[in-house]
């Protein structure tokens, strides 16, 4: 890459190199003028190593980015994929859950039914387990009761 270019032919130098050729209007000649002195000024800041090394660089950069976006895209694939497994694998579960959880309903209406249909039919003189649970300390505290009194 040249860090000079060749310097632009005034307007009377392109006049005289193309006779045939329809003249610039003055508003494209100090375009390109403006231009050209633009690129020469630029041109006279930088040296061509310094163009080279950012050159390498953005090169470097182009080649990371590239590495970047192959990743990214791997990345998302293995999560497409890992996605619509676990999708698969949650709608399973829920599936069994929801046919469990119908189960469970129709076991507690049947004791439910069971409990209410028992309670309705049998003689009154059964009792549930907290009134036995009740009697049965009535009577061990009244054994312990008897016990101290014997002694």
């Amino acid at each position: 890459m040249s860090s000079q270019s060749a310097p632009a032919p005034s307007h009377q130098e392109s006049r005289n190199s193309t006779p045939h050729a329809r003249a610039p209007d003055r508003k494209q000649q100090v375009d390109r003028s403006a231009s050209d002195v633009f690129v020469h000024k630029v041109t006279g800041m930088t040296s061509c190593e310094d163009i080279e090394t950012i050159l390498s660089h953005q090169q470097h950069i182009l080649s990371q980015m590239e590495s970047s976006g192959r990743t990214l895209a791997e990345f998302n694939h293995m999560s497409a994929l890992t996605y619509a497994q676990v999708s698969k694998q949650f709608e399973h579960s829920m599936k069994m859950l929801l046919t469990m959880k119908r189960e469970l309903d129709v076991v507690q209406h049947r004791i439910t039914s069971l409990r209410q249909f028992t309670e309705m039919n049998l003689p009154s003189h059964v009792i549930n387990d907290e009134q036995l649970a009740r009697e049965t300390q009535d009577r061990e505290k009244r054994r312990e009761a008897f016990k101290e009194q014997s002694l």
